[in-house]
Parts: C-alpha cells; sequence; structure tokens
C-alpha cells in the first residue's frame, strides 16, 4: 500500500493517507476541470480531496458516481 502525506491543521506532522496515488489519478472517461471550463466558490471541490476544517477532515470527491463493480 501507497501512502501519502496530508496537510491537516490540527496536527502539524500532517497525516498518512494509505490510498496510493490518487492525486495524479483520472478516471475514466471524463476531462480533468479546468478553471476556464468549471466555475466552483470551493477551490478543494476542484481536486480529489482537501482538509474541510469546518469537518475537521480530510474529504475525498468523486467526480462521478460508480456503482458496485465500476472502477
Amino acid at each position: 500500500i501507497s501512502s501519502r502525506t496530508l496537510h491537516i491543521p490540527w496536527d502539524k506532522a500532517g497525516c498518512l493517507c494509505p490510498v496510493g496515488d490518487l492525486f495524479n489519478y483520472e478516471a475514466p472517461g471524463i476531462d480533468a476541470p479546468t478553471l476556464d471550463n468549471e466555475v466552483n466558490e470551493d477551490f478543494n471541490r476542484l481536486t480529489d480531496g482537501g482538509c474541510e476544517e469546518d469537518r475537521n477532515a480530510y474529504c475525498f470527491y468523486a467526480r462521478q458516481s460508480y456503482s458496485r463493480g465500476e472502477q
């Protein structure tokens, strides 16, 4: 299992995320969003994950709803 270190505001050491190479992953069949074609006030929503300080958690986002058995 690969892991990455992630920034979390409540711990200066950060945390480990055992999800492999999540941040270089591109879901099949969709183009990555850009600021030119997608306007979003919450910049973290344009990425695969981000620290939600109001939830005190690191959240992962799916750009598409997958069903069981799909990638």
